[in-house]
């Protein structure tokens, strides 16, 4: 058993199990829930700034606790069924959250009311136990447009399913004002002189967060995820995203506010495909080449 997750999740998947994979009734049974309708959006003051001046925004309470209180559920009768936890993305009842009015209050506050939600999503869950970590730093993409308001063209949204504390990998981020010509050369820079390291290392920002929280990032912007230090008794679950302000060449989006089934199946099958690497997500990996040798 992986520490704060449920049944351990299959080492390679069997055909059966691809199967139920591909059949929405299988994820109809698992999880059902109805979603409440969300209360007022907050005006959100203050986050357009940060997003200029740092490259990052945090919204804390974004979803109400009744949300927060459905995903975490979903998410835990995945692992409890021995899937990896990536399949959160094929449940429709967390979709109407991922997709509805609380996370995209945010982004509207942040880029404007002409967003589109771009078919790309992750699940990140980091085990509680000592030595767990999220993704190394890094860079969503190395270079993206900025608009004549000064603000990202594109936006990545992390939406916090459990509270993320020091104790269990928070996100961690190298604000966009600090030392920019250093974060700007990360990718292709293999060594660091001590001068640079310590500026790099004196002005890295730990962002706890609790449950409900959305932030949201340029993707240029450098970040990773921490390492558990084994005191927290709680595993960290988020689900990532990414919005568009208008469609774009290579960028697949949807206009309506819930994907259907074979949107859904088919952006867990390109999440694995794009985030599902051998050295920062194993398990996933895994199901990825079963379902690429189908």
């Amino acid at each position: 058993m992986t520490a704060g997750f449920g049944r351990r999740v299959e080492a390679r998947p069997d055909a059966d199990r691809l199967r139920r994979l591909a059949d929405p009734a299988t994820w109809q049974a698992l999880f059902s829930s109805a979603v409440p309708a969300p209360g007022e959006t907050p005006a959100w003051d203050g986050l357009q700034e940060r997003l200029r001046d740092d490259g990052y925004a945090v919204a804390p309470g974004a979803l109400a606790p009744a949300e927060v209180e459905i995903l975490r559920r979903a998410h835990h009768a995945v692992r409890a069924d021995g899937w990896p936890s990536a399949c959160l993305l094929l449940l429709e009842p967390a979709w109407r959250i991922l997709a509805g009015p609380s996370v995209r209050g945010v982004v509207r506050a942040l880029l404007g009311p002409d967003v589109h939600q771009a078919a790309l999503a992750w699940v990140h869950a980091v085990a509680a136990h000592q030595g767990a970590r999220g993704w190394p730093p890094h860079q969503d993409e190395a270079r993206v447009p900025i608009d004549d308001d000064g603000l990202p063209h594109r936006l990545t949204v992390w939406v916090a399913v459990t509270d993320a504390t020091l104790d269990n990998g928070c996100i961690h981020v190298l604000p966009a004002r600090a030392c920019p010509e250093l974060s700007s050369r990360f990718a292709a820079t293999e060594r660091w002189t001590a001068e640079e390291t310590g500026r790099l290392l004196h002005h890295a920002r730990a962002l706890p967060a609790a449950a409900g929280t959305v932030m949201a990032w340029d993707p240029a912007l450098l970040h990773w995820g921490g390492v558990a230090t084994g005191l927290g008794a709680a595993a960290r679950v988020a689900v990532s995203l990414e919005f568009v302000r208008a469609p774009a060449d290579g960028v697949t989006t949807w206009m309506g506010e819930v994907p259907g089934w074979e949107e859904r199946l088919a952006l867990f099958k390109r999440a694995l495909g794009v985030f599902a690497a051998p050295e920062r997500e194993p398990e996933a990996a895994r199901w990825a080449d079963a379902l690429a040798a189908v």
